[in-house]
């Protein structure tokens, strides 16, 4: 399931970009055979994209994050659709995947760390950590294999073209780091102890890839799950 929600209004360049990104996606997992489910602002529907997500392996949104206002944010969490705030009470409690299913965010403040709030400041490691660790809480809660988020154009596909190849998430993190980006953090994650967290910092200080879940996880191990 592939959601592209409202940046700034349906027709705004904002959202017509994110969506063209979201889209071009979508024909490439189409072409690899993946059966793809599509919801663009404004049609970005909650319970629309609740029913079309049931079993689904992947879930994939590009839009605003969420945050309560103030900086630095006390919470962080959830989807910002055209019509609706999502809240990460209302994921864990409405968004039934497949197990092991993996979740991507791709240009969403707050979900690798750093937002367009921060105005290009270093928030730090230990912030930017906390942000991710709070953005990936309900996704673990629920049993999902993987939390990835990439802020970089093309982020999300370069996730699905070395996950769809074979590779696990520990060496995905590790190779789509950019040149301009380097590995901070690999380690456990302090809400699930089975889990590893990773961030990565940008030339520029500004933190734009992350990942929550089992390191180990592989698309055998969707398949895997599937089967039985």
């Amino acid at each position: 399931v592939i959601v592209s929600a409202d940046l700034d209004g349906a027709t705004g360049a904002a959202t017509l970009d994110y969506i063209k990104g979201m889209k071009e996606l979508a024909t490439y997992l189409k072409a690899t055979g993946v059966k793809v489910i599509e919801f663009y602002c404004p049609n970005d529907n909650w319970d629309k994209i609740k029913a079309a997500s049931a079993g689904a392996h992947f879930f994939v949104y590009s839009g605003h994050g969420v945050y309560d206002g103030s900086l630095p944010p006390k919470w962080v969490g959830g989807l910002c659709l055209t019509d609706k705030f999502v809240a990460s009470a209302d994921m864990e409690n409405d968004l039934k995947l497949a197990s092991n299913a993996v979740v991507v965010f791709n240009h969403a403040c707050f979900t690798a760390g750093s937002s367009s709030c921060d105005n290009g400041k270093d928030i730090g490691v230990m912030e930017a950590h906390r942000r991710v660790a709070m953005y990936a809480h309900p996704f673990m809660d629920m049993g999902f294999g993987c939390y990835y988020s990439n802020n970089f154009y093309g982020g999300a596909k370069s996730f699905f073209e070395g996950f769809l190849a074979g590779n696990n998430v520990n060496s995905i993190y590790s190779n789509t780091t950019t040149p301009f980006s380097k590995v901070l953090e690999f380690k456990d994650y302090e809400f699930k102890k089975s889990a590893k967290i990773g961030l990565s910092q940008s030339e520029f200080g500004s933190y734009d890839l992350a990942v929550v879940g089992n390191p180990g996880l592989s698309i055998y191990d969707l398949i895997k799950s599937s089967s039985k």
